[in-house]
């Protein structure tokens, strides 16, 4: 199964060992996540609780700028998400309740009773922890960045029906071509004495003798050469079908990433 980005990005950090920077000093990746995406321009250094920042960082990082809520730093207003989710599921934004305040993360995996949740300012890093699904600290609700729609409204609405629409021409004019006879796309060759019809009816008007003329050898040449030239033809519609197929698969691929399939 493909992961949402956003989560892909905090695993990623995870792998990294991404922290907090010990003593007086600072992650420079931290603050620029709290003063830029996260919108806190008052923020100076990771002493504060960076869990909303994180998570506005990797929306950004994501392409997914508009789906940071106002005032991402309080990880409650995680909750003002417009996509809401009736339960865990992976990749879903969970927001909890803890003292003093809130925490917000990402639901990396869970069982009947645990979410295993990825996000920052956990432990002081991004790093994996174990939480409460159910009981008095389960979360206050999920959320999702982007608006949740099922295959079949994305096949309507998105840029893989178009994809899949021009294949399927390309692919009807392939094989048109590939099991076509000449007649079928030009013009017949040219009656025996037509040369002679030309010059009868042109009298002296030599360029028009001429372009008449090279007409009528270039539909004998299409003629004679008529097989090789279809195959020609079927090749480039077959394989304009191909790269169809591929803009398909990598147009996919980024829908799952950004959890727009339900």
């Amino acid at each position: 199964m493909t992961r949402p980005a956003w989560l892909e990005r905090l695993e990623h950090y995870e792998a990294e060992g991404f922290a907090e920077v010990p003593g007086k000093a600072s992650n420079p990746k931290i603050v620029a996540w709290m003063q830029g995406p996260g919108q806190g321009a008052w923020v100076k250094n990771d002493a504060v609780p960076w869990c909303g920042g994180s998570m506005a960082g990797m929306m950004a990082e994501c392409g997914l700028s508009e789906s940071i809520p106002k005032d991402p730093l309080g990880a409650i207003n995680w909750l003002n998400l417009p996509t809401k989710l009736d339960g865990p599921r992976v990749g879903a934004i969970a927001v909890f309740k803890r003292p003093g305040g809130h925490h917000v993360t990402c639901v990396k995996s869970f069982d009947e009773n645990n979410l295993y949740c990825i996000g920052g300012n956990q432990g002081d890093a991004i790093k994996t922890s174990r939480f409460n699904r159910t009981g008095p600290n389960k979360p206050l609700g999920y959320r999702w960045p982007v608006p949740l729609m099922a295959p079949k409204e994305l096949a309507q609405t998105s840029r893989i029906a178009a994809a899949a629409e021009q294949q399927k021409k390309d692919l009807q004019k392939g094989n048109g071509f590939s099991g076509s006879s000449p007649a079928e796309h030009v013009l017949p060759s040219p009656p025996k004495g037509i040369r002679e019809s030309v010059d009868g009816l042109l009298g002296d008007v030599t360029w028009a003798k001429g372009v008449a003329n090279y007409g009528a050898d270039f539909g004998g040449f299409i003629g004679s050469n008529w097989f090789w030239i279809a195959l020609c033809i079927a090749g480039f519609y077959y394989g304009r079908a191909y790269w169809g197929s591929m803009k398909i698969a990598a147009a996919r691929l980024q829908d799952a990433h950004l959890g727009w399939t339900t």
